[in-house]
């Protein structure tokens, strides 16, 4: 195998990135390099039935031209993902399906232990591409693409079987308490609205979901007689909620390891001008994710009846946040908050049942 060091020297790369469309963008560039083909498109297989485009190489300014591309890439991608073997089109066959373009392709199917993961698409505008002479190469050198797709795959089902457990525990501390139904989902979704308008990645982003679901589950530990209170707190049931998010923090920290999701539980509840709890934190002190996650709290807060309370109109409740910037919020925070606010109401909405207190 003539192109072994290479081999070695490309598996070095993607093992162990963990960044799928990163490791199929290096392969893809690989391949051009050692063979001198133009056009590669790598796709995952997704439960052996749908394809998904990792990365396609060769892709330039014309739009119509890339449809074509695309369309080819698809069709012999297609091909293979039906027939489960390599697809290998030349000659006349291939001038007359290309439209003169190219003058032979190639389709590899990418198996693991777990099925067709994998298919590598090639196109070359030379009659003298011999694909049947670099199959076998091309099998090894995508052998860890192969290995990051299946990864992916088991990543995603325990990421879905994590927040299912997560949905149904923030769940199980809302339906405590019928003022509170739905709280966590809400301040969920405002926290999700708020982090679209800041551009937040992708990754930040699924973090910030899982801190806002959680961001009252310090609660289990509170006794229901303070929660469901009708009356005014004295001092130290007061005190006695002001510890539901380092109790949350304390819970959550056990079983999620990420620096970002645990002080947003630990931070909803702290205020921009340092007069919040459980520990003072004044301005960017207080992080991030606590720092959005307290102005979508407080909006459904204010939204929401209470035992001690009627539900304030939604505009109401927004001009009360911009009132409190600076103060209770961040000022930063609460312009995108606006933002989201104005742009997709629809969001902002709730059920028309407004849960009383019993």
């Amino acid at each position: 195998m003539k192109n072994l060091r290479a081999i070695i020297e490309l598996s070095q790369d993607i093992i162990g990135l963990q960044e799928l469309e990163r490791s199929a963008e290096i392969l893809s560039q690989r391949i051009r390099d050692l063979y001198g083909i133009q056009y590669v498109g790598l796709f995952s297989v997704e439960n052996e039935q749908h394809l998904s485009l990792l990365h396609g190489s060769g892709l330039g300014k014309d739009e119509i031209t890339n449809i074509k591309l695309l369309s080819w890439w698809e069709d012999i991608a297609n091909e293979v993902l039906s027939t489960r073997k390599v697809v290998i089109i030349s000659g006349d066959l291939a001038r007359q399906r290309f439209e003169g373009g190219f003058a032979s392709a190639l389709g590899l199917p990418l198996f693991s232990s777990h099925g067709l993961k994998g298919i590598i698409v090639m196109l070359c505008d030379s009659d003298s591409f011999c694909p049947g002479d670099i199959s076998d190469e091309l099998v090894v050198m995508s052998m860890p693409l192969t290995a990051e797709i299946v990864s992916a795959e088991l990543y995603a089902r325990l990421e879905e079987l994590f927040l299912s457990t997560i949905l149904a525990l923030a769940s199980a501390v809302d339906a405590k308490h019928p003022y509170t139904r739905g709280h966590s989902e809400r301040v969920t979704r405002y926290s999700m609205a708020i982090a679209q308008e800041m551009e937040m990645d992708k990754s930040a982003f699924k973090d910030l979901r899982i801190s806002a679901l959680l961001h009252d589950v310090g609660k289990i530990g509170i006794s229901e007689n303070v929660l469901d209170k009708n009356g005014k707190l004295t001092d130290d049931e007061y005190d006695m909620i002001k510890q539901h998010p380092s109790i949350g923090a304390r819970i959550v920290g056990k079983i999620v390891n990420s620096e970002k999701i645990v002080p947003g539980i630990l931070d909803h509840h702290e205020r921009y001008d340092g007069k919040g709890y459980p520990n003072g934190k004044k301005g960017e002190e207080i992080s991030l994710f606590g720092r959005i996650i307290a102005v979508a709290d407080t909006f459904d807060a204010m939204t929401s009846t209470r035992a001690y309370r009627k539900a304030l109109p939604f505009q109401i409740a927004v001009e009360e946040i911009v009132y409190n910037s600076g103060y209770q919020f961040d000022p930063k925070i609460v312009k995108f908050f606006v933002q989201a606010y104005e742009k997709n109401k629809d969001i902002w909405q709730r059920e028309n049942i407004i849960y009383s207190a019993i």
